[in-house]
């Protein structure tokens, strides 16, 4: 298991207590925000973001809060794979778009994959973003190195873009309290940026 941070515990604690179920616990629906907090510095290089799909995305103050549907996936021995099939963003410039599309969100790699196009060719499935502490979301080297070499720019790998807060819903609940024990650790380590904003399905600029 990869080493968490001391603000990462709270999941961690969250995960913990999901050990006891035999079985696994079946996700059912739900909803992940990711907040694009580098989206000032992804418009200071003339690119832009949109969502894709069924993900909405809402903005305050330049910042835009992306919403990806949960569609499925489970929680089975303290561990999440957490599926939003169905949406995704673009990020795009006047001559190139990158899609991201059907994130899985796996909590015991703290890792985020999904599909990506580039300028409409596809380019597979990819490891996509590291979670760190507070749900960061970094950049992986193979999605540093598919912006860098899309929009011609210069990202590094670990180059923090934003944090997710995932809310999964479940069928059932095989023992009292656990599942409300890893929203918990889910609600302490991340944060929510949609109460009051205005909903949109629209490209956004950030300019």
């Amino acid at each position: 298991m990869t080493l968490m941070t001391k603000a990462f515990a709270p999941l961690a604690l969250a995960a913990t207590a999901l050990t006891t179920p035999a079985h696994a616990v079946e996700i059912v629906g739900g909803e992940t925000d990711v907040t694009l907090d580098a989206a000032p510095t992804l418009a200071g290089a003339g690119i832009d973001a949109r969502a894709t799909g069924t993900a909405t995305v809402t903005v305050n103050d330049g910042i835009p809060t992306f919403t990806f549907p949960i569609t499925g996936g489970e929680v089975d021995g303290g561990n999440a794979l957490i599926e939003h099939d169905g949406s995704g963003l673009e990020l795009f410039n006047d001559s190139a778009v990158l899609s991201l599309s059907n994130f899985l969100i796996d909590t015991e790699a703290l890792l985020v994959s999904g599909n990506v196009s580039a300028n409409g060719m596809m380019l597979g499935v990819v490891p996509l973003f590291n979670i760190g502490s507070g749900l960061s979301l970094s950049l992986t080297d193979a999605s540093s190195g598919a912006i860098n070499t899309v929009f011609g720019v210069q990202l590094a790998p670990g180059t923090v873009i934003g944090s997710a807060n995932p809310q999964p819903l479940t069928a059932a609940v095989p023992e009292p309290g656990t599942w409300a024990l890893l929203m918990f650790g889910f609600a302490a380590v991340g944060f929510s940026m949609r109460a009051g904003k205005r909903r949109q399905n629209v490209s956004v600029s950030y300019a």
